[in-house]
């Protein structure tokens, strides 16, 4: 059985749910494929704490709104809470011969705010403005055939086959390259110009201590 969308948005990270929430405040029928278990990328708030809203950023954490405006204007939009970043105190920094050094003073992060509740507050704040059937999770775009604008996917042991009127890919180009197939293949400029785009921090890992 054949799926057809209007509008089908691969990737279900800040990108493709702000394109989607934005897409039905337009009275436009899109859904979300996306390949993990939940929404959100690369931004992941797990709570560590008893609190409700405890969540500790394991992926981007800060924002300045005078450089983000439009970020800062979304925010507001989704009543989303901002704090100051925490900065008395001195910065330990431990090089790589495993020395550690003590810098005080004015603090880098002198202008950084976070997300109350973590960054995933705005991921969780979209999904809610979506309806259930906007959001396909462990669905995993495999192929794209862009002439006809079809898509092959997996759904656990499940192989699905969608049509759409319009593709939106909302991935880093790098991943997007590496986990599908597109038939015909794309012009080898693209492919190159794909491979090219670095995926921010894409080389970091973030480890928390409590």
């Amino acid at each position: 059985m054949i799926e057809q969308h209007p509008i089908i948005i691969i990737g279900g990270g800040l990108s493709g749910l702000y394109i989607a929430w934005r897409l039905h405040q337009r009275q436009q029928n899109a859904v979300v494929l996306e390949a993990r278990d939940r929404c959100g990328g690369r931004i992941l708030s797990p709570n560590l704490g008893q609190q409700a809203n405890s969540g500790v950023d394991l992926g981007p954490a800060w924002l300045w709104p005078q450089l983000q405006p439009r970020l800062g204007q979304l925010l507001a939009e989704l009543d989303i809470e901002l704090f100051k970043q925490y900065t008395t105190g001195d910065i330990l920094y431990e090089s790589d011969a495993w020395i550690v050094e003590r810098y005080g003073g004015q603090s880098s992060h002198d202008q950084s705010y976070r997300i109350a509740g973590g960054s995933q507050s705005l991921i969780n704040r979209l999904t809610t403005r979506l309806p259930e059937s906007a959001l396909r999770l462990n669905t995993r775009v495999t192929a794209i055939s862009p002439g006809s604008k079809c898509l092959q996917a997996t759904h656990g042991d499940q192989s699905l086959e969608f049509t759409a009127d319009r593709i939106i890919l909302a991935l880093p180009p790098r991943i997007t390259q590496k986990n599908i197939t597109f038939d015909p293949p794309l012009p080898g400029e693209i492919n190159q110009l794909w491979s090219s785009i670095p995926t921010w921090m894409a080389g970091h890992c973030k480890l928390v201590f409590t």
